[in-house]
């Protein structure tokens, strides 16, 4: 069995460089024999202790999938985990969006039926999309931290954006962006209106994040850390894997005589980087490689 993580991407079409490498992946995980030699030569692993549809889909093209995957459950299911961010803005089910990314969806309904499990954390850049995600693609969609057991492994997995309690600004955003009559606006109003609502703000707010982290990489590296310190004291893991920080960062240290990891994803827009995590058995240690998607 095999998981893939990967966060925050921040696509704003699929022609751009990033949505081409993406999709380049997603079909490297659909048809692995064609891309073996290659994610072999541009991978480096390690061991676990170590540092058709249409423009919109339909609910009958749900319930097709549901249908494939149980004619396929003899096969081992993977996991692919997309950690939040995916996209530069996606509110809802707004027709919008869909039309704008309908290759990555063809890709991602292509790996359902192959009998992948698909667990996609909402970030905040993409919200309230349960409405298409799940109900119309069969993808999990989770808005908090979550446990996964994979093989032997207790992961934790999370989007990231409570990793920093001092950025205030942020916290009071999130709690507006969840409030329930902004979920409702988000479903109701039109998915254009959003779409012109992201252009507007984020290239100023980029610019301003991007220029703090650079100051501060250190200072953000241990926020990271801190933050899998304390959510380890709250309820044990293997693994804590998380993006949003735009900062990369693998940690183990040791509790209670055990390794326990700490992994932040970065971010595409410095590099793209995809975690592969293998259990070969359920009981052998795991092998963890980074992949370099860009050389697919």
């Amino acid at each position: 069995m095999k998981s893939w993580f990967l966060s925050d991407l921040h696509l704003k079409n699929m022609q751009e460089r990033n949505g081409e490498i993406l999709l380049r992946f997603l079909r490297s995980l659909s048809s692995p024999t064609d891309h073996h030699k290659k994610l072999q030569a541009n991978s480096g692993s390690e061991s676990g202790s170590e540092s058709e549809i249409e423009s919109k889909p339909t609910a009958s093209n749900f319930h097709e999938v549901l249908k494939l995957q149980n004619e396929k459950s003899e096969c081992p299911q993977h996991n692919l985990f997309l950690l939040g961010d995916i996209f530069d803005i996606w509110v809802s089910d707004h027709t919008v969006f869909v039309k704008e990314y309908l290759p990555l969806i063809e890709e991602i309904q292509m790996l359902l039926q192959k009998n992948f499990r698909i667990i996609y954390f909402e970030g905040n850049h993409d919200m309230h999309i349960d409405r298409f995600w799940t109900e119309q693609l069969g993808v999990e969609v989770y808005d908090e931290a979550a446990f996964f057991k994979i093989g032997n492994l207790e992961i934790r997995a999370e989007h990231g954006d409570l990793i920093n309690l001092n950025d205030e600004k942020h916290l009071r955003s999130r709690r507006i962006l969840r409030h329930p009559v902004m979920e409702f606006m988000g479903h109701h109003l039109p998915g254009l209106f959003w779409q012109w609502l992201a252009k507007k703000y984020s290239q100023k707010s980029r610019a301003r994040s991007t220029h703090y982290r650079q100051q501060n990489q250190e200072e953000i590296r241990q926020m990271i850390r801190d933050h899998a310190l304390k959510s380890y004291s709250e309820r044990h893991f293997d693994y804590i894997i998380s993006g949003h920080m735009h900062v990369f960062d693998d940690f183990i240290f040791s509790r209670e005589g055990r390794p326990i990891r700490s992994i932040n994803l970065g971010s595409w827009l410095e590099e793209p980087r995809v975690l592969q995590i293998t259990q070969k058995h359920p009981e052998s240690a795991p092998e963890v490689q980074w992949i370099d998607p860009a050389r697919l």
